[in-house]
């Protein structure tokens, strides 16, 4: 018996504790119990009583569960501060039991700044308006919850939804949902809010990680006012910006900028609708990628982003500083890339701020397997970046481009064509919409955008084989199968199909089920594997919240990321 509470203690935390939180009927007097529970979130800043007790007292494997259907007054309660650390066996979960909540069915609790300023946060004189600050604790989780009605003031420092500026290391959010936030001010600065942040000039995470999230701008003043950017197609925020070990299976729409920073592992991810900051000053991006470190870059849907030729659509830099690697490979496969402005689709190997002060050379990227319509839809004539004179080399295989330009492969900024000394090309197919829609049959319409419709469509078996490849690490064994095209959320990409999660603003994945690549033998060019079994698209479930599962990173990331 004895060894078996040894067995037990060593696989879970001991006397993990669960405390429940109800805006509408708790008190922070109450014992923190389903039956008695919290009125205001513990380690916030209006927590006092018990309350306060449990949040001082969190620790490895206790879980702080919001009501279902509840909402928060963030300008009442005050800023979250979370500064208990759980352990490398277990975090502090910050979350959701579905079979808590009030109403008719399951939603999620809702966190709200009703639209004016919550002050700073933890005396902070640059942390603004924020809901949640990461300030000195570590290994923590927060799951499915909804933030909205933030207000955002330009140019008065951080103004974050969540907001890292401490010494976090490992940290995870997950299937939350981000919207309706409000930006004030203009001029040069206006674009400074922030959803998700973790500052780059923080140690590099061990485990930073942003998964099954939907950031959409949907419901706020700029895209309200020009939901079809008929004017200046004006937006507000960065959904993310700063170090990150992996951003995967999240919604980014409605923004003015994406994903940017310094990202290890970016894959499954529907980047659209990317629009222009109010003060138009900023580059808006879908995807931006400062330093690579080994990067994978995978299975991610990037359209709808054709407003303006300052949008970089996929951008990324070979290496850089990040976790410590000044050298190594980025791999870019099986992404979809269309309906985009003809200028700025995909910029790989650019290092930022080059040329002048960055090392030269050093890095390389191979992208395979991309399907890329390089411009608006029906009349792409843009550029393939697949490397710059600073990297050390730059491929392009496999790439299925649909474009009328002349010298679809540029080497970065140097504007000379690829192939060069260290920019190579293998495999591609490169077609002007003309024949590649009309003719053969590659068209947005499809249930699977550009994809081949038949044995004979041209990139079927015209490929090379890169199964050498899959075996690099637990990331790249993804290129033995052809493209996911992300998650299941809009309707915009669900012709033909019905998509029933964005009235939920939940994601569930994946939106179609990969087919595997020959291990012998050509493989098709482009992000698609043709195959005389149609592949099978999730259908709806019982579930009242489809989640994407959470999957901690291989036990060789560090590996990874030095590139060993």
């Amino acid at each position: 018996m004895r060894t078996l509470l040894l067995i037990l203690l060593s696989v879970s935390p001991a006397f993990a504790t669960s405390y429940y939180v109800d805006y509408s009927t708790g008190a922070d007097s109450n014992a923190g119990t389903k039956l008695a529970p919290f009125k205001n979130i513990p380690q916030s800043v209006a927590c006092t009583s018990a309350c306060a007790t449990a949040g001082g007292s969190l620790t490895a494997g206790d879980q702080v569960i919001l009501k279902g259907g509840v909402t928060w007054p963030m300008n009442t309660m005050g800023c979250i501060l979370l500064a208990r650390s759980g352990s490398s066996s277990a975090d502090i979960y910050y979350g959701v039991d579905v079979t808590w909540y009030t109403g008719a069915s399951w939603t999620r609790p809702i966190l709200t700044g009703n639209g004016v300023t919550t002050g700073t946060c933890a005396g902070s004189s640059t942390v603004h308006n924020v809901f949640i600050v990461g300030n000195g604790g570590d290994y923590v989780t927060v799951d499915n919850w909804e933030f909205t009605d933030q207000l955002m003031t330009a140019g008065t420092g951080e103004d974050d939804t969540i907001n890292f500026y401490g010494t976090f290391l490992d940290f995870t959010i997950e299937n939350s949902f981000f919207h309706g936030w409000t930006l004030t001010g203009s001029g040069s600065g206006s674009d400074t809010g922030l959803l998700v942040y973790y500052s780059p000039g923080n140690t590099f995470p061990r485990r930073f990680i942003v998964t099954g999230n939907v950031f959409d701008g949907y419901d706020t003043t700029q895209v309200q006012a020009d939901p079809t950017c008929a004017s200046a197609c004006l937006g507000s925020v960065n959904a993310f910006y700063g170090f990150a070990t992996e951003f995967s299976k999240n919604v980014v729409r409605n923004v003015s900028n994406g994903a940017i920073g310094q990202i290890n592992f970016v894959h499954d991810n529907l980047f659209e609708n990317i629009r222009l900051s109010i003060d138009n000053t900023s580059h808006e991006n879908a995807f931006e990628n400062n330093s690579g470190c080994n990067a994978r870059i995978y299975n991610n849907v990037i359209r709808n982003n054709s407003i303006s030729t300052s949008i970089v659509n996929l951008w990324d830099a070979a290496v850089g500083t990040a976790g410590g690697c000044t050298s190594g490979t980025d791999y870019v496969f099986n992404n979809l890339v269309y309906n985009t402005s003809n200028a700025n689709i995909v910029d790989l190997g650019t290092v930022e701020g080059c040329p002048g002060s960055c090392p030269t050379p050093f890095g390389t990227t191979v992208s395979f397997n991309n399907t890329v319509e390089a411009g608006p839809n029906g009349t792409p004539a843009g550029l393939y970046t697949p490397g710059d004179l600073h990297s050390t080399g730059a491929q392009a295989n496999n790439v299925h481009l649909i474009s009328s330009t002349a010298t679809p492969f540029q080497q970065g900024t140097s504007g000379a064509n690829c192939p060069q000394t260290n920019c190579t090309l293998s495999a591609n197919r490169v077609e002007p919409y003309s024949v590649d829609c009309t003719t053969n049959g590659y068209c947005p319409t499809q249930t699977w955008p550009f994809s081949p419709t038949a044995g004979a469509s041209p990139t079927v078996g015209n490929g090379n084989n890169y199964t050498s490849l899959c075996s690099i690490d637990a990331y790249m064994a993804n290129a033995c199968q052809d493209t996911t095209l992300a998650v299941i959320y809009s309707a915009e990409l669900c012709t033909n199909l019905t998509c029933w999660n964005a009235s939920a603003h939940t994601v569930t994945f994946p939106f179609r089920t990969p087919l595997n690549r020959p291990a012998v033998g050509a493989w098709d060019q482009g992000a698609y594997q043709l195959s005389s079994i149609p592949p099978v698209v999730n259908a709806p479930g019982a579930c009242q919240v489809c989640q994407v599962t959470k999957v901690s990173p291989p036990t060789n990331l560090q590996a990874v990321l030095n590139g060993n």
